[in-house]
């Protein structure tokens, strides 16, 4: 019990210290690590997923997890704007809702809203690149490419 309180907190201390976000955030980094790490983790047995165990199925429908943090879009709805106002409000996605379909989303820092309707930003998981390193040595310099 000790250990995966630990791993849930270290966890939701990197999703909101990588995204810069604002300690009053933690609550939902909490939620949504606890999310991820249930439908993800290990279940102790070579090659079988939580999924397979629970349901005993080898296939099943993938999708992607919005990586928390995400900036997103939200629609704001006809009753709630003007003719000429803007259609859709840049916020920031911090979890699930258990209760019904959609996302928790967070507005300026400290309004978070739950909403269906909601545009993710693509974002790229790969890591930046090298492009040209230069290795100085003693006898040579030397350029290569990544």
């Amino acid at each position: 019990m000790k250990r995966s309180m630990r791993t849930i907190v270290e966890v939701a201390r990197t999703m909101v210290y990588s995204k810069k976000l604002s300690k009053t955030l933690w609550v939902e980094a909490v939620n949504i690590a606890i999310y991820t790490i249930n439908r993800t983790g290990n279940t102790g047995q070579e090659e079988k997923t939580p999924y397979k165990l629970w349901f005993n199925k080898t296939r099943y429908k993938s999708f992607n997890i919005p990586i928390f943090g995400s900036e997103v879009y939200a629609h704001i709805p006809k009753e709630k704007r003007r003719k000429r106002d803007q259609k859709e409000r840049k916020s920031t996605f911090v979890g699930y809702s258990e209760e019904s379909k959609g996302y928790y989303i967070c507005y300026d820092g400290r309004e978070v809203s739950l909403s269906r309707d909601v545009i993710f930003k693509e974002e790229s998981t790969n890591p930046p690149t090298v492009t040209k390193v230069k290795i100085i040595n003693k006898k040579h310099t030397k350029h290569t490419q990544h």
